[in-house]
Order: structure tokens, then C-alpha cells, then sequence
């Protein structure tokens, strides 16, 4: 039996039931990665996966306009791709990946092959637009989840952790989900990644700090001793530039608003005009309306009179006319005429009143650590955030230069899958934000717990490498009273 399979659902229907799903045996390789874009916390989110794989096409089996093709009718983008690797009777199998589509290029040389390259979930939710209703106190993981929702995410398909900040406000306003849901990780210090298994996971700044992430599930070494104790042998080990994850200057700066006093907010330009009897008409009016520059948001709506005169919707007749207001949106809301009288009417004027909250003021909090820029050089970061409060982010930016004043180790390790039956294990089952450990006493002089940061896996019929992207888990351990040491098992954090 085959250890791995690459599947494409062709039929569409999630369950990789076509008979051409499962395309190993035309693989000759495939990569794919997820997890984040760089190994530091506080400094990267996620990078959106992707998997790249090279496989023959003989006959243009793949090829998009090769209408002998067994797949001719299904190659288009979207179908959903997974790569998994088979565990063990007990464990089966288990996804690597889990991403969509994105494209088919093939050649013409001899063989032909084509090579085919996946997306992951966040590459959905990069291309869909949200908005959603003004958020008051609300909790990190509360507002992901209004994001997830505006974007039409199946709750299936997501795993939403709980956050450690209340943000003082939350909204979207028509950016993609994908952004949104970046500025809710960067006003948490949280992390929002791909899962293998085509879930979306939201990890507040203390999920590392609980469950299965305070334990070691493996033990990466080149010492013999260790080896002999059951570790894991790795092929290569290579350390990051340290000096590149130093901040010594973090700048955080904090939008502040003013609530203003409930007002017209928003008003339909396109008057007069007729329903007609039993003709409903709905319009989307926005705030602040189309061509101000100003940033600004409904705190809530009201909803909308209706008369012949001193009214928010002013018809020429009453009878039978009723107004709805739905979608109420932070920065947009639309209102519904109903016409339920048998003579047309006349609207001359449609506007939507609402409490407005209205940007001021920029507040900048800046942490330095002197001795770090003594010794690096001035090494800043700048962040701008609208939904944390000033002392949250004077707390972010002192958490970020202790962290990272002096270098961080980041080290990249790679082993075999079939070296034995548990690096093939250890090589399904870990994933981003996994705790192990990695020893090299002799060169690099490591020994230290890791959080798994990124996930690359290398496949071909033959062989199967897997490679980790750490960082030091030292900062995340819980701080156990009349036991852990100050620097040396706990950092200062927030």
C-alpha cells in the first residue's frame, strides 16, 4: 500500500468520491508548506500554504483544452486538493495539507508532465469581502468568529481558540476577510493559520500555554546518548540569522474615536422616485458616504420613520407603505420600501439616522531597550491598530523588545520520514504550534523546547523529508511559583 496520497476532489462534493480522485500514481513530486511567514511571534502571522506537485500527463490528461481527457469538463480551479500520508492501523490516515486548486500548467516535452499548485484556506478568504456590525468590548476570538461568519466560512471548517484581549472596538468595513482577521491577530498577539486538515484556527496568545502545547511531543538530536533513548536522528540542521528577530524600538500606535450625539448618517441622493404597487425596493446606504476620506462608523442604526412630511422616508401617501431596515452593518445598512397599496407612491426623500463614532486622534506608545541598541543597532518595528486600547498596546510593546532584545535561535530541521516507524509518525501527526525539543550540543550549542512554526513537507515515490521551522518555546512556559527562574524558564510577556 501506498504510504501517501495526493487527491483532487474532481466531482466537487467533498468527499473525493470521483474515480480519477486519487492522483499518486501520475506523482513524481510534490511539496507543500504552511504555518508562518517568518519564525518570530509577535513579528509574523501566517502565510497563506501552498502545495506544488510535478506529475505526468501523458495523453494531456491534465491539460484544460484536451477533450480526450478522462478530466475533461473538471480541471478548473477551486476543486478542493489534500495530501495525506498513511500512520498506522490504529492512527490511518492523516492530512499533511488540505488547500484548493489554483491552477494547471502543462508542457509539451517528452515526457509531458504538468505541474499543479494549491492554495490554502486563507487564499479563499484573501478574495472575500466583509462587513460587519460595530462591536463594543468584545472579545479577540468573538470578533474572528463575526469575521469567519461574514465571510460565509463553514463553522465546520474552523477552530476558534480563546483570546486573551478585549478590543475596545471591532468592525469591517469592506475588506477582504483575510485582512480583517490579520488585524484581529496583531490586536490579540495571536496567530491565524491553515490546519492540515483545511481548518481555519484562531490561537489567542495563550493557547500555547495550555493542553498538549506544555509538553515535549518529540525530541530532535544528533547525540548518541539521546538517539539511544529513543529521539529522533535528523538529516540536517541549519541555524537562522539571530540578529534578524531583534527589536529594540517597538512603536505602537492606537487610533482613538469620539462617540458623537445620534444624527443623520446616511442619505439616498436618488430621489424622487415611484414604487409601484406591491413593489418592494431596498437600498444600501453607506457611512461615511462615498468620497469622504474620513474613516468613521455607526455605533447603531435607527430605525426609519416613514410619513408625507417630517419623516426619514417621505412618501406622498402612507397607505399600506411599510419601511424595513436589515444588514446593519457597521459602516452600512439597507433600508426596504414596501408598496401595499394598490396606487403607486411617491418617495422624495430616504435617509437613515444613527450614532456616529468618528476617528480623533493618533496616541504612540514606543518601548526601547538601550543596551540592545547599543549593542545592534536601532532595530524598530512600527504597528498601527484601531481596536486596542492605549495601555494594551504599552503592554505590546514592551512585551515585544523583551522578547526579542537580545537574538532569538530559530533553527530549521529536517529529517526522513522512513528512517523509522516514528519519524513516519512524527512526520503525519505534528504541526504548526506543536511543542518539541532539539538537541546539538557539539556545533550549534542547542538545546532547547520549540514551538513549531512551519511545516514543509517533500514527497516522490520514494522518499518523504519533513522540515520544521522552530523557535523557542522558553518564553510561553507557565511560571510555576517556587520553582521557575526568571530568564531562564519564563520571560517577562503579557
Amino acid at each position: 500500500m501506498a504510504v501517501y496520497q495526493l487527491r483532487v476532489d474532481w466531482g466537487n462534493d467533498g468527499t473525493y468520491g470521483h474515480a480519477l480522485a486519487d492522483i499518486t500514481g501520475d506523482v513524481l513530486e510534490v511539496s507543500c508548506v504552511l504555518g508562518r511567514e517568518r519564525p518570530f511571534e509577535f513579528l509574523s502571522g501566517a502565510r497563506v500554504g501552498e502545495l506544488t506537485a510535478r506529475l505526468r500527463n501523458e495523453g494531456g490528461k491534465y491539460s484544460l483544452f484536451q477533450t480526450a481527457s478522462p478530466l475533461a469538463g473538471l480541471l478548473r480551479p477551486g476543486k478542493l486538493v489534500q495530501l495525506r500520508r498513511y500512520v498506522d492501523a490504529t492512527t490511518g490516515w492523516v492530512p499533511l495539507w488540505t488547500g484548493y486548486l489554483d491552477r494547471l500548467t502543462p508542457d509539451a516535452l517528452l515526457p509531458p508532465t504538468v505541474q499543479l499548485r494549491a492554495l490554502g484556506p486563507l487564499s479563499v478568504l484573501a478574495v472575500r469581502t466583509v462587513w460587519t456590525a460595530a462591536l463594543a468590548n468584545v472579545a479577540s476570538d468573538a470578533a474572528v468568529t463575526a469575521v469567519l461568519d461574514a465571510a460565509g466560512w463553514p463553522t465546520a471548517l474552523r477552530q476558534v481558540n480563546a483570546g486573551s484581549s478585549t478590543l475596545v472596538r471591532h468592525y469591517s468595513r469592506g475588506e477582504d476577510a483575510l485582512t480583517a482577521l490579520k488585524a484581529i491577530e496583531q490586536a490579540e498577539l495571536g496567530l491565524v493559520r491553515e490546519a492540515p486538515d483545511g481548518r481555519i484556527v484562531f490561537e489567542g496568545r495563550g493557547y500555547r500555554k495550555t493542553g498538549d502545547r506544555l509538553t515535549v511531543q518529540c525530541t530532535l538530536s544528533s547525540d548518541p546518548a539521546d538517539l539511544a533513548a529513543g529521539a529522533l536522528a535528523y538529516l540536517d540542521l541549519r541555524q537562522d540569522d539571530p540578529i534578524e528577530s531583534v527589536v529594540n524600538e517597538a512603536a505602537w500606535s492606537v487610533q482613538q474615536y469620539t462617540t458623537g450625539t445620534q444624527q443623520v448618517v446616511a442619505t439616498l441622493a436618488e430621489v424622487p422616485f415611484t414604487v409601484a404597487p406591491g413593489q418592494t425596493l431596498s437600498f444600501t446606504l453607506q457611512y461615511p458616504p462615498a468620497g469622504q476620506s474620513a474613516e468613521g462608523y455607526v455605533a447603531s442604526w435607527v430605525t426609519p420613520t416613514v410619513g408625507t412630511s417630517g419623516a426619514d422616508v417621505i412618501v406622498s401617501s402612507t397607505t399600506g407603505v411599510t419601511v424595513t431596515l436589515s444588514q446593519q452593518r457597521a459602516t452600512r445598512a439597507t433600508v426596504a420600501i414596501t408598496n401595499g397599496s394598490g396606487t403607486a407612491v411617491t418617495v422624495s426623500q430616504v435617509q437613515l439616522r444613527g450614532t456616529p463614532v468618528i476617528p480623533g486622534s493618533v496616541t504612540g506608545v514606543v518601548a526601547t531597550d538601550s543596551a540592545s541598541q547599543a549593542s545592534f543597532g536601532r532595530r524598530a518595528v512600527t504597528v498601527q491598530t484601531s481596536w486596542i486600547n492605549t495601555n494594551q498596546a504599552r503592554d505590546f510593546a514592551q512585551a515585544t523588545v523583551n522578547r526579542y532584545a537580545a537574538p532569538v535561535p530559530t533553527v530549521t530541521v529536517t529529517f526522513a520520514a522512513e528512517l523509522s516507524v516514528e519519524h513516519a509518525r512524527q512526520a503525519a501527526l505534528r504541526t504548526v504550534s506543536d511543542r518539541v525539543a532539539v538537541r546539538e550540543p557539539a556545533v550549534l550549542g542547542l538545546d532547547m523546547e520549540a514551538f513549531i512554526e512551519r511545516v514543509e513537507h517533500r514527497l516522490t515515490p520514494d522518499t518523504h523529508t519533513v522540515s520544521w521551522v522552530l523557535a523557542p518555546a522558553v518564553a510561553e512556559s507557565a511560571w510555576i511559583l517556587g520553582t521557575s527562574q526568571l530568564g531562564v524558564d519564563t520571560k517577562l510577556g503579557f
